[in-house]
């Protein structure tokens, strides 16, 4: 995923308690904001991100929204990146702060082509991923199964 893609789908999946809690609803709004300031308000970016919003979990969403920045240069926008940094940083330092919420930790992968993780059971808080790039293919994790209770090794 792109890193635009990225920033809305954590934000939108931290859920609006948490981002009221965390300020994050400010940066978020900033990002939607510089993208409405340099695209318009109508623009098929625009409609991607709500669709993204309405469906968190949606594969072809996010997709489209990759498709969408990338064709219209959102990802090479410096006002919008520097938008996106901050949420994101917002975004890791709160799930930081939640201790014992991740069973499985992914850092660093990269592959030449996709990326499939899938079935991964853990005893606490599922997965935690940064840094996954699939050159030239996608990056899908599924099938993640959270038991409660313990703790998780990294695997």
């Amino acid at each position: 995923m792109e890193p635009i893609t990225t920033a809305i789908v954590a934000a939108v999946n931290v859920g609006l308690s948490k981002i009221t809690e965390a300020g994050i609803i400010d940066l978020y709004n900033g990002v939607k904001n510089a993208i409405a300031r340099r695209f318009g308000a109508d623009s098929k970016l625009e409609k991607a991100i709500k669709n993204v919003e309405d469906d968190p979990e949606s594969a072809g969403y996010k997709m489209n929204l990759d498709d969408q920045i990338v064709k219209a240069g959102a990802d090479k926008d410096p006002d919008i990146l520097d938008a996106v940094k901050q949420l994101l940083a917002a975004v890791e330092k709160l799930e930081r702060q939640q201790p014992g919420k991740t069973g499985v930790t992914l850092r660093d992968i990269e592959a030449a082509a996709s990326v499939i993780i899938r079935n991964i059971t853990t005893p606490d808080g599922g997965v935690h991923a940064e840094r996954i790039i699939a050159k030239t293919g996608n990056v899908e994790i599924s099938d993640i199964h959270v038991q409660g209770g313990g703790q998780a090794s990294p695997k």
